[in-house]
C-alpha cells in the first residue's frame, strides 16, 4: 500500500506528521516549491527528492527540516565514510505550520547506524474544555434485599401481581418482568448514574479488616485487588474501531454498524459440515421437573451477576422463598410441555472484551460474553440431567466436570513415555481453534 493511501485513512481535520528515510534529495528549492520548501537543504535535488516534493505539494505540506537556518553540517542526516546527504524529513501540516517551533538534527548515530536523529519542536496549544460527564445507566439497588424488610414487602408486592396460572409463555414472561421493574424501582430504589471517583473502593476502611474472615469481606479484597490491577492497564477503553480494510471509524454509529457485522458474521456464518440427521425420537418417558431440582439449581446460582434482557436477576426468585420455587416450577413445567421458551429469554446483551494481545482497534482481538436472562439459566442447570442419562466417552476432557487441562497433559505425558520406552514412533496432532 502507498504513503498516499495511507494517508488518505487520516481525517484532515487532524495533525498528521509523517517522518523517515523518504530517499531523496529535495534540494534548494525554487520560487514554484517555496510555500513548502524553507531552501535549507544539502546537496542537489534527483528524481526521488521531486517525487518527495510533489506528495507534499498534492497534500499541502511543508518539509519541516528544510525551513531552519542551520550550519550544513546540521542539515545531514545520512553520513557513511566521505558521503553524507539529506534523506531523512519530517513532513508537517501547511495550515499548522505555525505550531513548529524548531526542527534540527541531531549530530552522531543515536538512533541507528549511519542515520542521525530529526526532532521538530512543536508547540500546541490545547483548550481545556469543561464538560460535565454524561451519567451512566441507572441500576437497581438489588443488594437491599438482604435487609429483611425489603425482602418481605418485595415480596408480597410481586406475589400480588404476578398470575399463578400461565396461560402463555411470552405473555407471562413480559408481564413478570414489567411487574419486577416497578416493584424494585418502588422498593428498593434505583443509582442516580453518576459517576464516581474510585467507586470500586469507596467502601475500603478499617471495618474491612473487621470483615476479613466473611464471604463478603473477601468478596471486597478481591474487588480492590481487581480495580488496582485494572489500573495498571494502558487500553482501558477504546472508542474508535478499524473496518474490514484497517481504516479506523471515526463515528460512534459507524463503530456500532462494525461491531454488528463482525458478531453477525462470526456467530451465524455457516461452514461445511456432515450432516447426519437427527436420529430417532426418544420414546421414553421424560421425568417432571420436581421441586428438589429447582432448590437445588436456585442454590447453585450466584449472586451478583449482569442481568439480560429481562432485568431480573435470580435475587429476586430466591427473595420469594418458597412461592417463587413454585412459580418456576411450573414455569419450568410450561416450557418442557410446549417445548419453547419466552420471546424475552431469545435475547441478550453482546459484551466484547479485549484479550490483551494484538491491535486494539481490531475486532478480532476481542472474545464476547453474553447476558443472558438468569431465569434461562436457571433452567438450563435443571437441565443438566441429560447428563446422566447420556453416555459421554473418557476422551472427552472439554466442559467435563471433574476434568481439567491437567488431566490431558497427563495423559498426552503418559503416551509420550510409553512410546518411547518401546521405541515406537509417535504422531500427534494439535489443532487451535481461533475461535471456538
Amino acid at each position: 500500500m502507498s504513503p498516499q493511501d495511507e494517508f488518505e485513512k487520516v481525517a484532515e481535520d487532524e495533525r498528521s506528521v509523517i517522518g523517515g528515510d523518504l530517499n531523496g534529495h529535495v534540494g534548494r528549492g525554487s520560487d514554484v516549491i517555496s510555500r513548502v520548501h524553507g531552501g535549507m537543504c544539502y546537496g542537489e535535488g534527483n528524481e526521488d527528492g521531486e517525487r518527495v516534493i510533489d506528495f507534499v505539494i498534492s497534500n499541502d505540506m511543508v518539509i519541516s527540516n528544510t525551513i531552519f537556518t542551520k550550519r550544513q553540517e546540521h542539515l545531514i542526516t545520512y553520513k557513511s565514510g566521505g558521503r553524507a546527504s539529506q534523506i531523512d524529513y519530517l513532513l508537517f501540516r501547511r495550515r499548522n505550520m505555525v505550531e513548529i517551533i524548531s526542527c534540527k538534527v541531531i549530530p552522531g548515530d543515536h538512533v541507528t547506524n549511519q542515520h542521525r536523529l530529526v526532532v521538530m519542536d512543536l508547540n500546541i496549544k490545547v483548550s481545556r474544555v469543561h464538560s460535565t460527564p454524561k451519567p451512566g445507566p441507572k441500576k437497581i439497588k438489588w443488594h437491599r434485599l438482604k435487609e429483611q424488610e425489603k425482602k418481605e414487602e418485595f415480596k408480597e408486592r410481586i406475589l400480588g401481581q404476578i398470575s399463578q396460572e400461565i396461560e402463555d409463555l411470552n405473555s407471562w414472561g413480559n408481564e413478570t418482568a414489567e411487574f419486577a421493574i416497578r416493584a424494585r424501582k418502588g422498593i428498593l430504589g434505583e443509582t442516580s448514574g453518576k459517576i464516581w471517583k474510585d467507586k470500586e473502593i469507596w467502601w475500603f476502611n478499617d471495618e474491612l479488616y473487621e470483615d476479613l474472615d466473611s464471604k463478603e469481606g473477601q468478596g471486597k479484597v478481591f474487588q480492590l485487588a481487581k480495580t488496582r490491577n485494572k489500573s495498571t492497564k494502558d487500553i482501558v477503553h477504546i472508542k474508535q474501531m478499524k473496518d474490514e480494510n484497517g481504516n479506523i471509524i471515526r463515528t460512534e454509529q459507524g463503530n456500532i454498524k462494525r461491531w454488528e457485522e463482525y458478531f453477525s458474521k462470526l456467530l451465524n456464518e455457516e461452514n461445511e459440515r456432515l450432516i447426519r440427521g437427527d436420529g430417532d425420537a426418544n420414546q421414553a418417558a421424560v421425568l417432571q421437573i420436581s421441586r428438589i431440582e429447582v432448590q437445588q439449581a436456585l442454590k447453585k446460582m450466584e449472586n451478583g451477576k449482569a442481568t439480560g434482557p429481562d432485568g431480573i436477576p435470580i435475587e429476586a426468585w430466591k427473595a420469594m422463598g418458597e412461592e417463587g420455587i413454585y412459580m418456576l416450577r411450573m414455569l419450568m413445567r410450561k416450557v418442557m410441555d410446549e417445548e419453547n421458551i419466552p420471546t424475552v429469554w431469545k435475547g441478550s446483551i453482546l459484551i466484547p472484551i479485549f484479550k490483551e494481545k494484538g491491535d486494539v482497534q481490531n475486532c478480532e482481538n476481542y472474545r464476547d460474553i453474553k447476558l443472558m436472562s438468569h431465569t434461562l439459566k436457571l433452567l438450563e442447570r435443571i437441565d443438566g440431567r441429560i447428563r446422566q442419562e447420556a453416555f459421554i466417552g473418557r476422551q472427552q476432557l472439554g466442559f467435563m466436570k471433574g476434568v481439567g487441562t491437567v488431566d490431558g497433559i497427563f495423559c498426552l505425558r503418559q503416551t509420550m513415555e510409553k512410546y518411547r520406552e518401546n521405541q515406537k514412533v509417535l504422531h500427534m496432532l494439535f489443532i487451535v481453534l481461533e475461535k471456538a
